[in-house]
């Protein structure tokens, strides 16, 4: 990433030493690119939040219904079961498809971002070259150069995809998962019942300690 970044500014350089105009036609297309990636930034870190969602869900599903198969075909409930499988699986479908269909428009639309800074370069070229303030072997070179350019940004755009793509369920996990917020959650009422229960089963645990000690010195 610390070399897409180097070679983006030295060939940034280039194109400024070899002609400042043709490079500022160049530059121009930057902003088209933010824009681009924000708006895929948005569509692809909520498909991977969805992604994992819809995994950790199969996950769960198959180790509760696999474990109590026994207790699933007690109480006939097969198709019930196979019901709520094809749900979850369709969630985990159309998360990869709104994944892979964002990636599919993200790609092309660089791409075409970087074929117009092409034809916006010779358009701008061949006017001057025609008025005589510019050479045709300059043009060629700055072509190449410019092509050059492009290929770090495609390269950072990747690597960008990669790392939104790791980040998304810590993302999407940090706000829950922390024990204030998960106390939030459970109703006073409730707390007051774990309390209770906890309270309770500490008596009996008492007294059947000493129900176990007085049969005990009976014995003796």
């Amino acid at each position: 990433m610390i070399n897409d970044f180097f070679l983006l500014v030295v060939m940034a350089g280039l194109l400024f030493k070899i002609d400042y105009r043709l490079a500022l036609d160049t530059l121009a297309v930057l902003p088209g690119i933010l824009i681009v990636t924000m708006i895929f930034r948005k569509f692809v870190r909520d498909a991977n939040r969805r992604i994992r969602t819809a995994i950790a869900r199969i996950n769960a599903f198959l180790q509760e219904y696999i474990s109590g198969m026994s207790v699933v075909q007690l109480f006939n409930r097969e198709r019930k079961a196979m019901d709520e499988f094809e749900k979850r699986n369709r969630d985990n479908m159309l998360a990869w498809r709104d994944a892979i269909l964002a990636y599919a428009l993200f790609y092309p639309a660089v791409e075409f971002l970087s074929f117009a800074t092409i034809a916006l370069i010779f358009w701008s070229g061949g006017i001057r070259i025609l008025s005589g303030t510019l050479t045709l072997g300059v043009l060629t070179a700055f072509t190449m150069f410019a092509q050059r350019f492009f290929r770090p940004i495609q390269d950072l755009s990747e690597k960008f995809n990669i790392l939104q793509s790791a980040m998304a369920p810590p993302s999407a996990s940090s706000s829950c998962w922390t024990s204030r917020c998960l106390s939030n959650r459970i109703p006073t009422p409730f707390r007051s019942t774990i309390h209770a229960a906890r309270l309770s089963s500490a008596t009996c645990g008492l007294a059947t300690a000493g129900i176990q000690g007085l049969y005990l010195q009976t014995l003796k």
